[in-house]
């Protein structure tokens, strides 16, 4: 039998124009849906709600979540879009690499 995966949510709003289209209980229903269709347990949100994302510092939640990724926390992080994880197409690129190469967790 194999073990059910451990996944951490990610959650980020830039600003107060995001809170319809993109707002954070959207995002958290979103993961969780997908989580539950794919039969992974969703551990933990972490949370960054009008945070830039073209940048890590001053993202609270972020850097959390990267610490417990070191510490084995979870297996892998569902968002609800890309660009929720970081702004450019570089960063996320870069970002998710280090944590599959560092802490062998994935991002979706």
């Amino acid at each position: 039998m194999t073990e059910t995966l451990r996944i951490a949510g990610y959650c980020r709003t830039s600003g107060e124009g995001q809170r319809d289209n993109t707002s954070i209980p959207r995002q958290r229903e979103a993961i969780d849906d997908y989580c539950k269709a794919n039969g992974w347990a969703l551990v933990h949100v972490y949370i960054d709600e009008s945070k830039s994302g073209s940048k890590v510092e001053g993202r609270d939640e972020f850097q959390q979540m990267m610490r417990d990724a070191a510490n084995e926390a979870f297996d892998g992080v569902v968002v609800y879009d890309i660009t929720r994880f970081a702004r450019s197409g570089a960063d996320i690129i870069d970002r998710a690499r280090f944590l599959k190469s560092t802490f062998g967790v994935f991002l979706v």
